[in-house]
């Protein structure tokens, strides 16, 4: 693989070594990794489906949500 090519792997340690997230945005945060496309740092999933695989509140996610945007970890992008 050239260095130039996007390692999803690599992406994934990155951005949870870069967060301070805790509990359930560190939770959320895992999850949209997981999630993201293979071949870029993108993801689309909904806050139900955040809130179904973490186990957390409409509420909670909401807050995990602008935590990340806030920390710069997840930037909303319009398709």
């Amino acid at each position: 693989m050239k260095s130039t090519e996007y390692s999803h792997a690599r992406h994934t340690l990155n951005v949870m070594k870069g967060s301070r997230a805790r509990c359930g945005a560190r939770s959320v945060l895992s999850v949209m990794c997981m999630r993201a496309e293979f071949k870029k740092p993108e993801v689309t999933i909904t806050k139900k489906q955040i809130g179904q695989l973490t186990g957390l509140e409409r509420k909670a996610v909401q807050k995990a949500l602008a935590f990340l945007r806030a920390e710069g970890c997840i930037v909303p992008v319009a398709h």
